[in-house]
């Protein structure tokens, strides 16, 4: 039987464990990488822009030297240096206006890839026994950390809160048979305490699709998360937020 002092392990080492198999899904993940790569990248173009005008404007002050002054037969030497000095300033410059334009577009794909999942619906919860052990968001160790406990008969069914993929399907030390599901806009769903999986790995479902039985003789308790990153959820406040108007896309705003 599975209980609230056996699902002790912090939401951390939770998401450390399933983070292998989240970690690759879905486009914000990529998009994410590379505007790290485009920042890092346009920091330091624009760093070799700024010493490459310095070069430009010394070396074109030589040449305006070279021309009202002595010097004159360094001109033609000193010109070729100061071209250069621009071309170089030119390269930096285009370099930069390219890397502000790549993440512009980077942003607005995750801004568009978003909007398109809009609010995650339907939801429900994923068993209709009664929740026995609430969500505690101070990490009480008197909860489950990160997730509820809900109360359900051996054999029940647990099902997919909302629309999704597989992304893991498996067991975990302490939670037993486990599945999560990605439903987009970085939102991931985990359920523990099954007696197996009935869901393939990267299968899409359906809200309400089976995804195992519990695994609990005699009755017990099945684990059930929400977390949007490496943010653990209320459930049961993420549930109802359809029900009072709010989509969880205009909560990220």
């Amino acid at each position: 039987m599975v209980g609230p002092k056996q699902i002790i392990l912090p939401g951390l080492l939770l998401l450390l464990l399933i983070t292998p198999a989240i970690g690759k899904v879905g486009l914000p993940r990529a998009v994410q990488v590379e505007l790290r790569v485009v920042a890092r990248e346009l920091a330091v173009s624009r760093r070799a822009q700024l010493l490459a005008n310095r070069n430009a404007v010394a070396a074109q002050e030589a040449v305006l030297a070279a021309t009202t002054g002595e010097g004159g037969r360094d001109l033609p030497d000193l010109r070729r240096r100061a071209e250069r000095a621009r071309e170089v300033f030119y390269f930096w410059q285009s370099r930069c206006v390219s890397l502000e334009q790549r993440r512009g577009d980077l942003r607005e794909r995750r801004r568009a890839w978003r909007r398109s999942d809009g609010a995650i619906a339907p939801r429900q919860m994923p068993a209709a026994g009664a929740v026995e052990v609430p969500f505690r968001s101070d990490r009480s160790r008197s909860g489950w950390d990160g997730g509820i406990g809900i109360r359900v008969e051996a054999g029940d069914w647990v099902r997919a809160a909302a629309p999704g993929t597989v992304v893991f399907a498996g067991t975990l030390p302490a939670y037993g048979g486990v599945v999560v599901l990605d439903h987009g806009l970085r939102v991931f769903t985990v359920y523990g305490g099954l007696g197996g999986a009935e869901v393939a790995l990267d299968a899409p479902v359906s809200v309400g699709a089976r995804l195992g039985q519990a695994d609990l003789e005699g009755g017990g308790l099945v684990y059930f998360s929400v977390r949007r990153g490496r943010e653990a959820l209320d459930p049961q406040s993420w549930h109802r937020e359809l029900e009072s108007g709010k989509s969880l896309e205009s909560s990220q705003e």
